[in-house]
């Protein structure tokens, strides 16, 4: 391992919830959306945090898009004990960046 490798953490991602996410009909309550992804896990440096504990511990209980379940699951993840705020912003830069456009509904 050279010292880049040492530096670097392993940071939890979207992956395939991602996609999932963006092609879900919306509004959508974060109940429908915790029966469908509740068991999603997300893999953090201080333990594994499931989607439906993330967005329970949201605010919000019915989002208009994705980037509104996005930012709900980031908060709720920073508030739980696996990741630090630091952390789960981080999960915005997995895969390619924070690119809005990526959260969007797709285009027709």
């Amino acid at each position: 391992m050279d010292e880049s490798e040492e530096g670097e953490r392993e940071v939890a991602t979207f992956g395939p919830l991602r996609e999932a996410l963006r092609e879900h009909v919306y509004p959508v309550t974060s109940a429908e959306l915790i029966e469908t992804y509740g068991g999603f896990e997300f893999e953090g440096p201080d333990g594994v945090d499931r989607l439906e504990d993330a967005l329970g511990r949201a605010e919000e209980v019915t989002f208009r898009d994705p980037r509104d379940v996005r930012d709900a699951i980031l908060d709720g993840l920073a508030a739980g004990s696996a990741f630090e705020a630091n952390e789960a912003a981080e999960l915005l830069t997995d895969e390619g960046g924070d690119d809005d456009a990526e959260w969007s509904k797709l285009s027709v």
